[in-house]
């Protein structure tokens, strides 16, 4: 079996707290893996002379294909993150089996993202999200994503829906501060992670 590999990484500050934006494969077709109780995937906020600022530990499942992995680091306080390492255990310390029925199948879509503002002034972002699973989902982790042009993560707001209903659609909105203006030409996704 092949290893998990990480394709994209970026992390930022907003309102005080730092956060990490991970995407991971699962190259291995026709096997999910789940990490193990001694093999978490850590991912550790570092400053600029490699020292730990804070670590995020997660034991994740990881079906065939990509996941996205949201965090914030909470003792970050005043100072500043210059980089980002993710361990990731090698393939033979998770627990290999084959995909369950469903999995890696989204349960909620998102539409489109559309810029507005909101009556005091300030710029929104606002993305329509639709349950397509056949049952209630409660604590829904939402992400939107800000990419540049040329494709580069420069900010990710995250959010929980309490209850999404069968069937049901709901409204997922971030309001811009104003120092957080999506330069010209970005483009936003919503992910859930």
């Amino acid at each position: 079996m092949q290893d998990l590999v990480v394709v994209e990484s970026a992390f930022g500050e907003r309102l005080g707290y730092w956060w990490s934006y991970v995407v991971v494969e699962n190259p291995n077709n026709g096997i999910s893996l789940d990490a193990g109780p001694d093999s978490p995937i850590v991912v550790e906020a570092l400053d600029e002379t490699g020292g730990v600022l804070d670590s995020i530990v997660g034991w994740d499942s990881f079906a065939p294909g990509r996941k996205e992995l949201v965090a914030l680091f909470p003792d970050v306080g005043e100072a500043q993150v210059a980089s980002l390492r993710i361990d990731i255990p090698a393939t033979s310390q998770f627990n290999a089996r084959p995909p369950s029925e469903g999995e890696g199948r989204a349960q909620v879509t998102a539409g489109e993202v559309t810029e507005g503002v909101s009556p005091d002034g300030m710029k929104t972002l606002t993305a329509p999200l639709h349950n397509v699973a056949e049952e209630d989902l409660p604590f829904v982790l939402v992400a939107l994503i800000i990419r540049t042009s040329d494709g580069k993560v420069t900010q990710v707001f995250t959010d929980m829906v309490e209850e999404l209903p069968a069937g049901g659609v709901t409204t997922f909105d971030v309001a811009l501060l104003p120092d957080e203006q999506a330069p010209e030409g970005s483009t936003f996704e919503v992910a859930f992670p």
